[in-house]
């Protein structure tokens, strides 16, 4: 079942859970994916710089956009991290989402995200891997996204590629009993494959595209966005600090993240620190469009304008 299928899905089984839930809700509840590159939720949170504006700011852990976007649609969450390629997904399929803040960053040399072969499997370059089974967290997921543009860039055809899905903390012990050859994977589970030596990077490929693509985004449904629009100007504030903070504080930073996912110390020290930007620009958006057009994953005509508040 692909990405857009599962959403759909999803949202029906959500809206009848959420039905009776008030759409004006004084407390905020905010999903996110388990992921370092969602570091500044985080830092806001820890740091009372959502509740000095006068927020109350519950953060949830879900599973990926494909449980992220139902629960906006049910209003079980009122913003949600969602990578760039989901939200684009999400509105291609008829939702109506919008960007509050801009996340994280992927740039030219990024290494938190890569390509990682198994240990013993006789993988030497990406060519290798043809026929072979590709761990992905979710179908059409960023991951897969960003590696099938690669290996077009590289000169290969995706389609000669086999994914199979597996959530990030199943992939170090799927990848070691060789379930799979190959993982696609962020830290901090590529950095705790890597130290348990059971795979090694073939590629950070996510640094081998272009700068300053968008990668995670916080996310809303455009009717909450307009009916709480002053909520969503402290929520932009408070990130904000956030990312402030965490430039100048790289450490506290990655302690807040090891706190917040419960993850060992050792394997969040090793991870290398993300970029983030507040805004997300229609020219960015308009590269994820022709991105996935180029790939024929989306069905309808869509413009960067949509993905705004305004």
């Amino acid at each position: 079942m692909n990405m857009r299928s599962k959403i759909a899905l999803m949202v029906c089984l959500f809206a009848s859970v959420g039905a009776g839930v008030v759409q004006a809700q004084e407390k905020i509840v905010a999903g996110y994916t388990s992921l370092t590159a969602n570091a500044p939720l985080f830092v806001a949170k820890q740091k009372g710089f959502f509740e000095k504006r006068g927020l109350n700011v519950e953060l949830q852990a879900l599973r990926g956009g494909n449980v992220l976007v139902p629960s906006l649609v049910a209003n079980s969450v009122q913003i949600a991290t969602l990578t760039a390629p989901s939200l684009v997904q999400a509105v291609d399929g008829g939702l109506d989402l919008v960007s509050v803040t801009g996340m994280s960053l992927i740039n030219l040399g990024q290494k938190d995200s890569a390509l990682v072969v198994r240990t013993g499997s006789n993988v030497n370059s990406v060519g290798d891997l043809k026929g072979r089974r590709i761990a992905v967290g979710t179908l059409g997921s960023i991951s897969q996204v960003l590696f099938d543009k690669w290996l077009m860039m590289k000169g290969f055809d995706p389609k000669a590629f086999v994914y199979v899905e597996a959530s990030y903390p199943q992939m170090p012990d799927i990848i070691k009993n060789g379930s799979v050859d190959a993982v696609l994977i962020p830290d901090p589970f590529m950095t705790a494959i890597t130290k348990s030596g059971s795979g090694t990077v073939l590629s950070y490929y996510f640094g081998e595209i272009r700068d300053d693509i968008p990668g995670m985004i916080n996310v809303a449904t455009k009717d909450w966005a307009q009916k709480k629009s002053k909520e969503v100007a402290l929520f932009r504030e408070a990130i904000d600090e956030a990312i402030a903070f965490t430039a100048a504080n790289p450490d506290a930073m990655l302690a807040i993240v090891t706190e917040t996912l419960k993850l060992p110390a050792d394997v969040v020290k090793g991870t290398e620190l993300t970029r983030f930007k507040s805004t997300v620009d229609t020219a960015d958006m308009q590269w994820w469009i022709d991105t996935m057009n180029e790939q024929k994953l989306l069905r309808t005509k869509l413009s960067p304008a949509q993905f705004t508040t305004k």
